[in-house]
This record gives C-alpha cells, structure tokens and sequence, in this order.
C-alpha cells in the first residue's frame, strides 16, 4: 500500500513462480523470455547432476530439446535468429553464475547452449542484415544489382584492409 497526499493506493504484484512452468508451458504460451529463468528450477540439482553421468545427461537432454524448438521457432520466423542467439546468451549466463562449482554441468550444458551454434547463428544473423538491408535499399531506390556492387566493393576494401594489416605485422 502506497500513501499519498490524495489517499493511498493499493497494487497487486502478481508472482510468477518458474516451479509452475515445464518447457513446454513456456514453448505452448510462448513465454521466451523465461527460458533463462527455467534454469534456476535446477539450481538444488545441479550438484547431483555433476556426480551423477546419468542425472547429467537428462539434463544434457532436456537443454538440447530447449535449442531444437528456438531452432525450429527460428525455422518458422516465430523468433528471429538475433532473439534465439539472445536467449540462448542469457541462457549461458544464468548457467554460468549457477553451476560455477559445477565443472561437469558447466561444461556439458553450457556447449549445448552456446558452444558450437556460434558459427551458425552469427551466419543466420548475417543473412537476416544482408536481406533487412537489400529490402531497406529496395524501398529507397536502390536495385540488387547497385546493392551487390557496393557490397563487393566494401568486402574489396575489407580485404585489403586486412592484407595491409597482415603486411604490417610481418
């Protein structure tokens, strides 16, 4: 309850409590940006997780369904490539702080949840920019063609910026 010179004012503060979501309740109402936070429903059972291989790969298990749905979600255009990366990065983080005494979970989860996409997902935000900036080109008179020529000039530039770089170093 809040007093003021009027009154006073009272708000209810709902709760969400993560205990009450399983992954697919969040997938289903598309509640994405608890992910993170589903983590913490772990937090006792980390250390279990850490002694035990079968306990550790459950886990594994249940994080590798969390990436193919943003992967599948991504497939669809439901989240873009950045959004997925995003959560995925927070994701990483909440684990990190989480699990630090944890070195098996550390590593077993955090790879399924930032190791090896790395590559893909910085190549999937790449063509999202490169089709965002041809549509945005397009709408301001730019045609493909002028657009793929300014490309190939700035990657040129790059290119021999870099050598100039590597011959420096030499």
């Amino acid at each position: 309850m809040i007093k003021t010179p009027g009154g006073s004012v009272e708000y209810g503060v709902p709760v969400v409590k993560m205990t009450a979501y399983r992954i697919a309740d969040i997938f289903e109402k598309r509640l994405y940006v608890l992910l993170p936070f589903y983590i913490f429903t772990h937090e006792k059972t980390l250390n279990e997780c850490n002694k035990d291989e079968k306990k550790l790969e459950k886990l594994k298990k249940e994080y590798q369904e969390i990436v193919e749905h943003l992967d599948e979600l991504t497939k669809k255009e439901e989240i873009t490539s950045f959004e997925k990366r995003t959560l995925m990065e927070l994701s990483n983080d909440v684990l990190k702080k989480i699990a630090q005494k944890y070195e098996k979970v550390q590593e077993g989860v955090g790879e399924i949840m930032c190791g090896a996409l790395i590559e893909t997902e910085a190549r999937m935000i790449l063509q999202q920019g490169r089709s965002e900036g041809l549509q945005q080109g397009r709408s301001e008179g730019f045609t493909e063609g002028s657009m793929k020529g300014r490309l190939t000039d700035i990657k040129n530039l790059m290119d021999s910026l870099q050598l100039t770089a590597e011959q420096a170093m030499d």
